[in-house]
Parts: structure tokens; C-alpha cells; sequence
């Protein structure tokens, strides 16, 4: 009982970005990386209730350590093919990053890879449409963040671009599928996707 309370308190001081309160509180928690009842930890409930002093400071306490084990772990879940898995962490980890384009990249490209694997199993296009529509979502936020922090490496760009002209496509603007193939060809210029999704779409 004495835990929850300190932890309660903890979870207050946090929402109200009152630095000072944390600071003093956290030293009675043995475990910083506890999650509340949504299964928020205080780096997430800090982020969502734009806490900046605490953001910092709870950060340079040591969190980073426990993202960075869950960015590494949602990589590995899409090398080894566990999309449904590596979608969960990836959504985690927005929570935790909302302005990190390298994320949101990484989210809207297992929702593609999800839909094309449910359009091979099942043979229905609204199963790939439905995984097409939140990773457009997706994309289209990581080419406007990468903007500002230039995470994207030109793969990566060319990969994101070859996504949303896939999406345009099963979308029936074929115009905007052109545009964006060809996006992506000036990023990979050998880029196999691309170079199919511009041909199929001046077809039409």
C-alpha cells in the first residue's frame, strides 16, 4: 500500500511538470521503470501531459536504457518476421518519440509489409487496404518530420516514397502514384519496387 501511494504521488508530480517534487519523490521508488494501471511508465505519462522539465530529467535518469532495449527489440521482431509483434512496440515507442521520423518510418513500413502479407494469405485486397491506409498515416508523418530531423537515410526515403505510391495506387490516383515511384527513384535509382509501381501506374 505504501508503494502505490508514493508511486500515485509520483505519478501526480509528473503530470504537473513539477520538477522539483519528482525529483525528491523518486528517490523512494525502487523500480523508475514501473508502469501505472494503462500501463504507462512516468517517461510516457511525462511526454503525453508535455512535462519538458521532467522529460529531461527522467531521461538523464537512465529510462533511455529502457527504451533504446524496446527500439532494439522492435527491429529484431521485423527481422525475424514478427510483424504483429514488432506493430506493438513500434506504437509503444511513439508514444515515447511523437516527433522521431525514424519511428514512425519504421511503424508505416510493418503496416505495409502486414498488408501485403494478409493480401498473400488471404487473397483480399481490404485486408491490405486496411494496413495501406495507417501506413500511409505513418509515412507521410516520417517524410514531414524528417524534415526537421534528417533521420531518414536515402533508402529508407526511397522505401517511404515506393510505400505511399503503393498506396495512391490500390487508392486509383494513379497520378500521385507516378509522382511518388518516381520520388523514389531519385532517392535508389535502382529501387525494384518502384521501378514495377511507376510502370503499372502510367499504365493505367
Amino acid at each position: 500500500m505504501i508503494k502505490l501511494i508514493k508511486r500515485r504521488r509520483l505519478i501526480a508530480a509528473v503530470k504537473n511538470n513539477d520538477l522539483a517534487k519528482v525529483e525528491r519523490l523518486i528517490e523512494n521508488i525502487d523500480d523508475i521503470n514501473f508502469k501505472d494501471k494503462k500501463g504507462c511508465t512516468l517517461l510516457a505519462l511525462a511526454y503525453h501531459y508535455n512535462s519538458a522539465d521532467v522529460i529531461d530529467f527522467l531521461r538523464g535518469k537512465g529510462i533511455r536504457e529502457e527504451i533504446n532495449r524496446l527500439y532494439k527489440y522492435a527491429k529484431r521482431c521485423i527481422s525475424n518476421n514478427n510483424l504483429a509483434e514488432a506493430k506493438k512496440r513500434f506504437e509503444e515507442l511513439k508514444e515515447y518519440f511523437p516527433n522521431d521520423s525514424s519511428v514512425f518510418y519504421h511503424l508505416g513500413n510493418v503496416c505495409f509489409k502486414l498488408g501485403q502479407q494478409a493480401y498473400h494469405q488471404t487473397k483480399n485486397i481490404e485486408s491490405l487496404k486496411v494496413e495501406l491506409e495507417e501506413s500511409q498515416k505513418n509515412i507521410s508523418a516520417a517524410l514531414n518530420l524528417t524534415k526537421q530531423d534528417y533521420r531518414l537515410d536515402e533508402l529508407k526515403l526511397a522505401n517511404a516514397n515506393y510505400i505511399l505510391s503503393v498506396f495512391f495506387y490500390y487508392k486509383r490516383r494513379y497520378k500521385q502514384a507516378v509522382r511518388f515511384s518516381r520520388i523514389a527513384l531519385e532517392n535508389i535509382q535502382d529501387h525494384s519496387g518502384a521501378k514495377e509501381m511507376l510502370e503499372l501506374a502510367m499504365s493505367k
